[in-house]
């Protein structure tokens, strides 16, 4: 099995995840959700691999294993105040209908809940209210608030979405947006990562890079128009609310051009120390969760060879932390 190169990058809460990089499908082991009325349900991905900002079709089917036909619905209550939500990790991106859902199932039959197709725009609209980055996504176990079937109710239900085990360790039904010249970066053996180092009245931001080719190679990204090369920018604290400030930018705006050295290290490439004050305004800032979102922009050449054009600050990570 192919093993992808991964960037690790501490996410909300204390997650750490790779977001780069999602394993091919594995046999499907979800349970019945319903055995005692034989119904099945199955959420699918219309594909596995999405460009940034290409829509994401997320949709859910029921099945009837059972001989004679069951008549499902899918209600709101007044506890959840919606009808079903799914949840995209490790963001926690939640979509939620207040709908009524009713269909018939025919026995022995898998149907599709068109009510519950979610058409995912890539716009993180739980937190920050702006395109999430390229990286691995996957779903959380989507929730039916108040669910009957041949008008007996039976209470909430969780969809399972994990796709199997491999190793020991559990695979979620997932997804990966990419960015075609990001891709060919990584092809040829090149990668960043995030980094952070807290203290009680700073903390340091760092992007770093690697050639793990085992020759020297020589990354350069030339600007493009008024857009920074490489920039960091610091939102929060995070609230489900509203979106959050921006509190802090650290931009690089000449050419970048590194030549890595023959031993396979991590070299800091961008630096930005912040002091939790507000850039504007000069004050302190609230304590909450912050957000560091790490962008790169232009054209990028490898060994004098052309990738392509990043035509827009690309978000390639995220690190969060915790000011108190």
């Amino acid at each position: 099995m192919k093993q992808w190169k991964s960037l690790y990058l501490a996410l909300p809460f204390g997650i750490l995840v790779s977001l780069q990089g999602c394993s091919p499908p594995i046999v499907k082991i979800n349970p019945v959700e319903l055995p005692q009325y034989s119904l099945d349900f199955r959420v699918v991905l219309d594909k596995e691999v999405y460009q940034v900002g290409e829509p994401i079709v997320i949709k859910t089917k029921v099945k009837n294993l059972w001989f004679k036909s069951r008549t499902l619905r899918i209600l709101p209550d007044e506890k959840y105040r919606f009808s079903f939500k799914y949840r995209i990790q490790p963001w926690d991106i939640q979509y939620s209908s207040d709908k009524t859902i009713a269909l018939k199932i025919p026995p022995k039959k898998e149907v599709e809940i068109h009510e519950m197709t979610w058409v995912w725009d890539q716009i993180d609209n739980t937190w920050l209210r702006e395109p999430v980055g390229i990286g691995h996504y996957f779903l959380g176990a989507p929730q039916l608030a108040k669910v009957e079937v041949d008008g007996q109710s039976v209470g909430s239900v969780w969809i399972e979405v994990e796709e199997g085990e491999l190793n020991g360790v559990v695979r979620h039904l997932g997804f990966k947006i990419i960015h075609p010249v990001y891709e060919g970066i990584r092809e040829r053996d090149i990668d960043f990562t995030g980094k952070k180092k807290k203290t009680n009245d700073t903390i340091k931001i760092q992007l770093l890079s690697i050639d793990r080719s085992e020759k020297q190679q020589t990354l350069v990204i030339k600007p493009v128009g008024a857009n920074p090369v490489m920039r960091i920018r610091i939102l929060g604290p995070l609230s489900k609310e509203s979106p959050p400030p921006l509190r802090a930018v650290h931009e690089f705006r000449e050419t970048f051009s590194i030549t890595f050295p023959p031993d396979i290290s991590w070299v800091t490439i961008m630096e930005f120390v912040w002091d939790f004050r507000d850039q504007t305004t000069g004050e302190l800032v609230p304590n909450g969760f912050y957000v560091a979102i790490i962008e790169i922009c232009g054209l990028v050449e490898v060994n004098g060879e052309t990738v392509g054009m990043i035509a827009n600050p690309l978000n390639i990570g995220a690190i969060s932390f915790r000011k108190e």
